[in-house]
């Protein structure tokens, strides 16, 4: 594993130098691995949204897979042919299926699985393998929306203005974010 000096981070003796794996891990956040398969259909991911490591997005035929503006979809999620408005948040492990649609600043919870078809309404947190509406989003849930994309947006551009990451465009793309 490399290390890398991100900002003013310390290492665990207290020291500024080179930034040791838990650290590296937020950097995978933000430049991490994915898959996007969008060979059957389109996949279109709007401006300040954050996918995070291992997770998969992908079409099937004739059905696309819309995310909007400022979602964030967590670690390890997989979102199929289905439609994310903006400032959702999908969370880790998470599945959203064929022809789901989750409403404007909703919250999927972590392992949830949202079936075929299935409406989450705005602003309402869904939890659950079937995922089901459980209530409107209040409190620390709702905190994570204001902020989510918005914290992993600023890291990538303090990422970007290293130089760590990124092609030309990425970069350019983040900075105007």
């Amino acid at each position: 594993m490399r290390s890398l000096i991100f900002g003013d981070h310390r290492n665990r003796s207290g020291r500024r130098g080179p930034v040791e794996p838990v650290a590296e891990a937020h950097l995978r956040l933000v430049f991490g691995q994915m898959v996007l398969r969008g060979d059957e259909a389109a996949i279109r991911i709007g401006a300040n949204t954050s996918v995070q490591d291992n997770a998969v997005i992908h079409v099937y035929e004739g059905h696309d897979t819309i995310i909007e503006d400022h979602v964030t979809v967590g670690h390890g999620a997989i979102l199929e042919a289905c439609h994310v408005k903006a400032g959702a948040l999908i969370g880790m492990n998470a599945v959203v299926l064929d022809r789901a649609t989750i409403g404007h600043r909703a919250l999927v919870a972590a392992g949830s699985v949202v079936l075929e078809e299935q409406d989450i309404p705005d602003g309402m947190l869904a939890a659950g393998a079937p995922a089901k509406v459980k209530r409107a989003l209040e409190g620390s849930s709702k905190h994570w929306l204001e902020v989510g994309a918005a914290a992993y947006i600023r890291l990538t551009k303090s990422y970007l203005d290293q130089g760590i990451g990124g092609s030309d465009v990425a970069q350019t793309a983040a900075r105007k974010g």
